[in-house]
């Protein structure tokens, strides 16, 4: 069970943590985002934020914690998933053709990623589009790329040849963060075609820290 008012605040990484694990760098970055938490966590340069002997973790800040931040602390280190994180490359594909005549977003591929080591990343993606034209007048094809479901990429293609689109983002992981990417395509604009991607692609490349 925890202990201690918050100067520090004691507890057992076996017995307190939803698993049983500790990641200091993805425990620190959840405290700080916990709103209800207003009290700095005491700095390196005065020893350090977390102290760990064995099971015991030791958390500590600058001042002593309210009651209702010494509950969302132990809340915090209730859900704390102490998973190992890694820079390792990701990369995922899917070559197969799909198809839609749809004016709504149609999902290609979607892929979460493995715990992320907190840092910079390349993310790219590429992939094949056509219209299929049944009769004029002819239709173009949507696609777009997103990132826990906000665009990072868009690209319209017309004409019934494949036509590659490609490119890449720079993003900036959190320990232990998981993003999801995805591949989205649809038809846009008159007759009555549809169409095709294919060879969808998604990679996660780490730049630096």
């Amino acid at each position: 069970m925890p202990t201690g008012t918050g100067k520090p605040r004691t507890y057992s990484v076996s017995g307190d943590t939803a698993n049983g694990k500790l990641n200091p760098g993805a425990l620190v970055d959840q405290i700080e985002a916990e709103a209800a938490i207003v009290t700095a966590l005491r700095p390196r340069s005065d020893g350090g934020m977390l102290n760990r002997a064995g099971d015991v973790l030791d958390v500590w800040f600058v001042d002593f914690l309210s009651p209702a931040e010494i509950a969302a602390l132990d809340a915090v280190v209730a859900a704390h998933d102490g998973v190992k994180t890694s820079v390792a490359y990701q990369f995922w594909e899917s070559n197969a053709t799909q198809n839609t005549d749809l004016e709504t977003w149609q999902n290609a591929i979607s892929k979460r990623a493995a715990p992320m080591a907190a840092g910079s990343y390349r993310l790219s993606w590429y992939c094949e589009l056509r219209m299929v034209v049944t009769t004029p007048p002819e239709g173009m094809a949507d696609f777009r790329f997103t990132v826990d479901g906000n665009a990072k990429g868009n690209s319209v293609v017309y004409g019934d040849r494949w036509q590659a689109v490609s490119g890449w983002d720079r993003y900036r992981a959190s320990e232990g963060e998981r993003p999801r990417l995805e591949l989205d395509f649809r038809r846009h604009g008159g007759g009555d075609d549809s169409v095709d991607v294919r060879r969808l692609k998604l990679g996660i490349e780490f730049m630096d820290v």
